[in-house]
């Protein structure tokens, strides 16, 4: 596999559509304002609780996308260093957060990403991800979810705190 720049997505046989067509991308409120707030235009941005999750408008690829790829591949965002696994929810109880992240993508390098990348450093950027979101005095759990029992309980889960949520709002 080429390391172009220390930048193994350059292989990628699809272009890297995950950057050409940003959608959902989750942002600590630090690395927006680092990296996004000065593109504010070109995308729509959402809050989810203590999270900003942005895509482009109209489909188009990541403000920080040139010809030569991702020009802050150094400095990128934890979700896209994490990438090809996928943040999949983010559980706020009390003062647990339980960060549940899954290796579903339909990155056509994800398979020889998977042997750079072990579970336990995704891990540590997703403790790390908490921290920034939710704040250092919070306990952050991260869960790889497989399966179907994991992802059923996983999902329960969130439900469950969705609704506590509304009741103390």
């Amino acid at each position: 596999m080429s390391n172009t720049q220390g930048n193994p997505c350059l292989a990628c046989s699809t272009g890297q559509h995950c950057c050409i067509r940003l959608s959902g991308l989750l942002l600590s409120a630090n690395e927006f304002i680092t990296l996004f707030k000065y593109h504010q235009e070109k995308l729509s941005i959402k809050q989810s609780n203590k999270v900003t999750i942005v895509s482009s408008k109209e489909g188009n690829a990541c403000p920080h996308w040139g010809p030569s790829g991702c020009r802050i591949y150094q400095q990128r965002p934890i979700d896209c260093r994490v990438f090809p696994y996928i943040t999949a929810r983010i559980i706020e109880k009390r003062s647990t957060v339980k960060i549940v992240f899954h290796s579903r993508s339909d990155c056509p390098l994800k398979d020889q990403l998977f042997l750079h990348m072990p579970e336990a450093d995704i891990k540590n950027l997703l403790i790390e991800f908490g921290k920034n979101v939710c704040g250092s005095t919070k306990t952050i759990v991260v869960s790889h979810e497989r399966g179907f029992i994991s992802r059923f309980r996983n999902r329960v889960e969130a439900a469950i705190s969705r609704r506590l949520y509304r009741m103390s709002s």
